[in-house]
């Protein structure tokens, strides 16, 4: 869990089924600035539960994922070298705010129930 960050990325492998990807879920990515880590899939609107609280957001489903080299690698040839998936199977949650993302991508302000007890969403 991160907090300087928005959204949330899961692997394929937990269960998605890659071939209905491209026709349930729009195809996207999430770039992480400090790391220089690309994430790269499809934005598909998943249920998360978290203890007894129940959020609906847009989760980035992972099918492929990149780190840049060091900047001194790159000036060295002048091209932007990206290195093989490194976390196959790691998941990733960012609660962060005003990140440039819409609330539907941020599981804090979606939050659909607590303890079975539905949320308004005037409290969304």
């Amino acid at each position: 869990m991160d907090t300087g960050s928005t959204g949330i990325v899961i692997d394929a492998i937990y269960g998605f089924k890659k071939a209905e990807l491209p026709i349930k879920c729009q195809i996207g990515h999430l770039f992480y600035t400090s790391s220089n880590w690309l994430q790269e899939g499809h934005w598909c609107t998943t249920d998360i539960g978290i203890e007894t609280v129940v959020t609906s957001a847009l989760a980035l489903i992972r099918t492929k994922e990149w780190k840049e080299n060091s900047k001194r690698d790159m000036e060295a040839d002048g091209e932007t070298r990206m290195a093989t998936r490194a976390s196959i199977g790691a998941a990733y949650m960012g609660i962060g705010f005003a990140r440039g993302y819409q609330p539907s991508y941020n599981l804090p302000m979606n939050v659909e129930s607590i303890n079975s007890v539905p949320v308004s969403p005037t409290y969304r």
